[in-house]
């Protein structure tokens, strides 16, 4: 740990059951044990402004529990153009505000963040869910949002963490996203399938 002590942005991110959230708690475990005034933030993104167009659509899509055909038929209709935009941008201004209090403000206020989950996932999910395929998405939000000293992308298997979460609708729900977060750029990607103690020395080495 070279230089975790002033007033830091450290980002977990990768699909549900890579052990990012586990690695970030240990890693804010670590840190306040060697007095670095860090905190955990979890991160996910909760819509609340388009909470009623999800809920509608799975009263529309959502049919005899097929969770699946769900997914795909409402993702279909959040893909078409005037959908998409609006769907994306309305989601992001939500995510902008809740992320200023869960990370902006201590990170304004000196603390180490320790970030599970971040604009990365944001933008994976626009990318799945809408089809928002512009990797710029993620450099224009750092004008508003701080942009982090490091990010760390978990990366295991989908059947790897499938096996793990059981609130993952299907494999390709994970599928679809990882391939999409090894696309991202200035990573630094930790093998989350290696014990936990050997990536938090990871982790500890490259800060």
């Amino acid at each position: 740990m070279k230089s975790c002590k002033n007033r830091m942005l450290i980002c977990f991110i990768g699909i549900d059951g890579s052990g990012k959230t586990t690695l970030a708690k240990e890693f804010v475990r670590v840190l306040k044990e060697r007095g670095v005034n860090a905190i955990y933030g979890y991160n996910t993104y909760k819509p609340t402004f388009i909470k009623p167009i999800l809920f509608l659509a799975k009263k529309i899509f959502l049919k005899d529990d097929e969770i699946k055909e769900y997914y795909n038929k409402r993702n279909k209709t959040l893909r078409k153009g005037f959908v998409s935009k609006v769907y994306v941008i309305f989601s992001l201004v939500d995510y902008i505000i809740q992320t200023t209090f869960k990370v902006s403000l201590p990170y304004i206020l000196g603390k180490v963040v320790v970030c599970d989950r971040y604009v990365h996932d944001f933008f994976v999910n626009a990318y799945v869910e809408a089809g928002y395929s512009n990797i710029d998405m993620i450099e224009k939000m750092y004008k508003i949002l701080p942009k982090p000293d490091f990010v760390f992308l978990v990366d295991v298997p989908e059947d790897v963490a499938f096996s793990r979460k059981s609130d993952v609708p299907f494999l390709e729900y994970l599928k679809e996203r990882r391939k999409i977060y090894l696309k991202l750029n200035d990573v630094y990607i930790l093998d989350g399938t290696k014990p936990i103690h050997d990536l938090l020395e990871e982790v500890m080495k490259k800060c």
